[in-house]
């Protein structure tokens, strides 16, 4: 582990307690190539310190932060554990409405967005000139199949 430090000092960041990867990444996940053969940062470095992953099981992320490769952040799972680790964590597609960072409406605009598209009389085009929103979403929004 000390000589990956050493080589890859410039690469990796205390962020915390955790060791983030901050060169190459895709999906997030530290990427790296050694003796031509393509690794995710966080496989290598479980593999380094605890010997070969066994088949067909992921190396997961006690800290949720994908780029990060602290070996005490590392433990073997399948994808099925995987995919409970993150539903139990409440990982799953983000916090809806107004707990979602990245919200710009307020779930009593939402409602009121809703109430004023009424489809060949009011039309999506004016709701969404009302609100500065797209009237693409003014019609997803008051579609079944959005969850606000």
């Amino acid at each position: 582990m000390q000589a990956f430090l050493q080589k890859y000092e410039k690469l990796l960041e205390w962020q915390g307690e955790c060791l983030v990867w901050t060169g190459n990444r895709g999906r997030n996940y530290g990427r790296l190539k050694i003796r031509g053969v393509k690794w995710r940062v966080h496989r290598f470095v479980y593999t380094m310190v605890n010997g070969p992953i066994p088949p067909g099981i992921c190396v997961c992320h006690s800290c949720d932060n994908p780029p990060c490769c602290n070996p005490k952040h590392l433990f073997l799972g399948t994808n099925k554990e995987n995919s409970q680790d993150m539903v139990r964590k409440g990982r799953v597609n983000g916090p809806k409405g107004i707990r979602n960072r990245n919200a710009r409406f307020t779930d009593e605009q939402i409602v009121e967005i809703k109430s004023k598209y009424i489809p060949h009389v009011v039309t999506a085009e004016q709701v969404g000139l009302e609100y500065g929103m797209n009237p693409a979403y003014v019609r997803y929004l008051c579609s079944r199949r959005s969850s606000r």
